[in-house]
């Protein structure tokens, strides 16, 4: 029940008036409420979840994502998911608690994706066949400043690969490893060049001038 109580081995409360003046205590009661929601998607099971406003709190989301704050005081709370490797949509969320219990709307978990780009510059970049292998796969071809990109791509270890007929790409591939942030692969592309020989058999070919 509401009231006022002390835990310890000896006595706190006054038990005697000073100078003719009783002592009192008020004792009051505030009330409070919940803050609940549900995260969807991979990543929402096991996300932390802050609730800061009035007061400060940290829930674990469950394993179908989730989440409830008890003994929350009115007021107005932004509400914000996280979990390694995962993105939240949206990544924050305000809501206010005013006299009842308020639910969150359902934020959305995604796993977070990156970006491997470059720019195949020379006179071979423009129209360039650029292939991805490794953890995916993939193919696009170089805009007319050379430039690509492969977007979408989780961690792991890609090999990128440029190519185009009559073109010598430095280097012809590259390994490029995503570990938590996109990476940029660039190469440089120039003419192929050929050449032309051959012999002069017979006794005038010792010191013979050849003109092309």
């Amino acid at each position: 029940p509401n009231g006022l109580y002390l835990y310890g081995s000896t006595s706190a409360f006054p038990t005697n008036s000073g100078t003719g003046a009783n002592y009192w205590i008020d004792a009051i009661y505030s009330p409070s409420y919940s803050i609940t929601g549900t995260i969807t998607g991979v990543g929402g099971a096991g996300a932390t979840v802050t609730a800061v406003g009035p007061m400060t709190a940290t829930a674990t989301a469950d394993s179908s994502g989730n989440y409830s704050f008890a003994a929350m005081m009115n007021g107005s709370y932004v509400i914000t998911p996280s979990n390694a490797g995962t993105v939240f949509t949206p990544a924050s969320q305000n809501v206010t608690v005013s006299g009842s219990n308020t639910t969150v709307p359902a934020f959305t978990a995604a796993t977070q994706t990156f970006t491997i780009s470059g720019t195949i510059s020379g006179p071979g970049g423009n129209g360039a066949a650029v292939s991805l292998g490794g953890t995916a796969t993939a193919n696009t071809t170089a805009n007319s400043s050379g430039g690509y990109s492969f977007s979408g791509l989780a961690n792991g270890s890609y090999t990128v690969t440029a190519t185009k007929s009559g073109f010598v790409m430095t280097p012809s591939s590259q390994p490029v490893t995503i570990n938590g942030t996109s990476a940029t692969a660039n190469f440089t592309s120039a003419a192929q060049t050929f050449s032309l020989s051959g012999t002069i058999s017979g006794g005038g070919g010792s010191g013979a001038t050849c003109s092309l």
